[in-house]
């Protein structure tokens, strides 16, 4: 394998080994994600707003902000114990660096998505079925986005 790649994955498969073992992004995100879905569903005023206008916003403000949550805590974790900079001063490159933590990133907001998701279906009742080929893909197009300008 390309020494690059090699370094990209030894970069993902670390961040990925430290949030199993200590599960304090996931958790966190995850929680508040439900949370989220939770307060704007007891919020919401059936008679003044539909489920049908307002969901969309409520998935998407979710998504966003547990994703915001998922990758802060990540970083916060490389920023307490100076990895972060020790990872930039090993003589390798930048570029590979990038694209592992944009891995392990990618897996950590997908998982807190994929949770989501269904809760939202669930407290929303939103029958997201005819559509979930295409809300899937397009959910994988903007957390790529998303990410990626997170990991910058």
């Amino acid at each position: 394998m390309n020494s690059w790649l090699r370094v990209a994955a030894a970069v993902a498969g670390k961040d990925i080994v430290i949030e199993v073992r200590s599960k304090t992004a996931i958790v966190s995100a995850v929680v508040f994600a439900a949370l989220v879905l939770i307060i704007f569903n007891f919020a919401r005023d059936a008679s003044l707003v539909s489920t049908a206008v307002l969901a969309p916003s409520v998935l998407w403000i979710t998504f966003a902000f547990a994703g915001m949550i998922a990758l802060n805590r990540g970083f916060n974790l490389e920023k307490e114990n100076a990895a972060l900079e020790g990872l930039l001063l090993a003589p390798v490159s930048r570029s590979a660096i990038y694209v592992g933590k944009l891995i392990s990133n990618l897996a950590f907001v997908g998982m807190v998505e994929a949770v989501a998701l269904p809760l939202f279906v669930l407290f929303f009742n939103v029958p997201v079925w005819g559509i979930l080929t295409g809300l899937i893909g397009l959910i994988v197009l903007a957390t790529i986005g998303f990410v990626a300008v997170g990991t910058l």
